[in-house]
């Protein structure tokens, strides 16, 4: 008998013989009650030995690292069951540490646990004296190809030696990791195997850009984000992309399918270079620019953003060219996110004609006069468009929902946010035999619409989503450009 068993029998034969008026009678009762619950309670049964090891992964792709560490220690079984899932050990993700510090001591554990085999690694929550060895150790792992670093550095040391990595594949820096012109030339040189680079940089003077190789067959993908103050005459942006000197881009980057080019700040874009003779471009974005001109565009292009940038009003060639309707005759997305442009109707009517590919246009909260997003419609260059945002538009009411129906017959998803629309409008568009919406916006409405209508919406099974909460307030639409 151990001595659980024996002080169960203890508490038993004091209550058998103990006047329940007595003092202490309650409070041993209680003790014995609580020991027979510890000792013939259910039976807890481990979650890993039941569970399908599908769900199980799932459940332990949420742990950070800190818990993962933690759970491999819990039992020889568990230690054996976190081993045979390689995807664990594969990517380190710091992110998910919940603003907490993450030791060295930690990832060197969690790298020995992994065998050396990461692929991916994801900094941020990293003390800035612990990156110089974290990148040390890191050099050693042959298999790494993605990199991402979102964390602050220590003043001086100008962000980790990335350009140590010679054989990754991706890289993605926040703003928060920004890095300068230089910095960025020498990872370009030496990680010659990079085919994905998104980065945050300063301006510089010219003179710094010559550091850039002349050649990245490899690149796939480039975003530059530029966030610093561009009127000092005596840099230059690199949104300009001023390392290609005399060449093209077709010299330096000939298998580029992405480019984007960004800037919070709206600096004049006075040359864009020339990217009509990518054969691989499909994806452009000139995000929160001015544009003195329209960039002549590759007919492998799938996508094109123009989000928060504007047509320079002063410059001397027009938004509409002559050919704008031939470019770009594959294009399947156009983001015009709060674009603004004297012509931007004309320019939507030009540059929308001879593209059957498009599928999804987003015109939210650019200056659009209504009746030339009519005319685009009658024109039929919406015929095969499948999703629609015009959220924010001006004198966007009941006619245009009529026209949608009559015109637009693949409309699927359609975002009518803060718009004169009102709710038998939107019930026509929802039961008509034309269509075959299955996703309907319409946040802050200016007539809310009514709950019957959410009811009979889900009944034609049309999804109305809710409005994003944060912390029980409506979250605002986001300022950020859109990709």
């Amino acid at each position: 008998m151990n001595k659980h068993d024996s002080a169960l029998q203890t508490y038993q034969y004091a209550l058998r013989v103990l006047n329940p008026g007595c003092t202490g009678y309650q409070q041993i009762k209680e003790l014995a009650a609580k020991l027979d619950r510890r000792l013939n309670g259910p039976k807890l049964t481990d979650p890993f030995t039941v569970l399908p090891l599908e769900l199980v992964s799932l459940i332990l792709e949420y742990l950070d690292l800190a818990s993962l560490l933690s759970a491999v220690r819990v039992s020889k079984h568990w230690s054996v069951l976190l081993n045979s899932f390689p995807k664990l050990w594969s990517h380190l993700d710091l992110s998910k540490a919940r603003r907490r510090a993450v030791s060295l001591k930690s990832i060197q554990a969690f790298l020995r646990r992994s065998r050396w085999g990461l692929t991916r690694a994801t900094l941020v929550n990293i003390r800035p004296d612990d990156y110089p060895k974290l990148m040390t150790g890191l050099n050693q792992i042959r298999s790494l190809e993605h990199l991402e670093l979102h964390g602050s550095f220590k003043t001086g040391f100008e962000v980790a030696p990335v350009y140590t990595l010679t054989r990754l594949k991706t890289l993605i820096c926040s703003e928060l990791s920004a890095m300068s012109v230089l910095h960025f030339g020498r990872i370009l040189s030496e990680c010659l195997l990079l085919e994905r680079a998104e980065v945050h940089l300063q301006s510089a003077p010219l003179a710094e850009y010559q550091s850039f190789p002349a050649r990245l067959p490899h690149l796939r993908s480039l975003t530059i984000v530029e966030s610093g103050d561009v009127r000092n005459r005596a840099v230059v942006s690199p949104l300009s992309l001023p390392f290609i000197g005399d060449a093209t881009l077709f010299d330096i980057t000939p298998n580029l399918e992405e480019l984007y080019l960004i800037h919070k700040t709206s600096p004049e874009m006075n040359g864009m270079p020339e990217i009509s003779n990518l054969p691989n471009l499909k994806r452009l974005g000139l995000l929160g620019t001015i544009l003195n001109s329209f960039p002549a565009l590759p007919e492998s292009l799938e996508r094109l953003s123009l989000s928060k940038s504007l047509h320079n009003p002063r410059a001397v060639q027009p938004l509409t060219t002559a050919n704008l309707s031939d470019m770009a005759p594959n294009l399947k997305t156009l983001i015009l996110h709060q674009f603004r442009a004297s012509e931007i109707g004309t320019f939507l009517i030009t540059f929308t004609q001879n593209k059957p590919s498009l599928t999804h246009l987003d015109l939210e909260g650019c200056h659009l006069p209504v009746e030339d997003l009519l005319i685009t419609m009658m024109h039929g260059n919406l015929e095969n468009v499948t999703s629609l945002n015009i959220s924010g538009l001006a004198e966007i009411d009941d006619r245009v929902m009529a026209n949608i129906i009559d015109m637009m017959p693949n409309i699927k998803q359609l975002d009518i946010s803060r718009a004169q629309v009102k709710e038998h409008s939107a019930k026509r568009l929802i039961s008509s035999d034309n269509l075959k919406l299955e996703r309907l916006v319409v946040h802050k409405m200016e007539t809310p619409f009514s709950r019957e209508f959410l009811d009979y919406a889900k009944s034609k099974g049309v999804e109305i989503p809710p409005p994003i909460h944060h912390n029980g307030v409506v979250s605002a639409p986001s300022f950020e450009p859109r990709r």
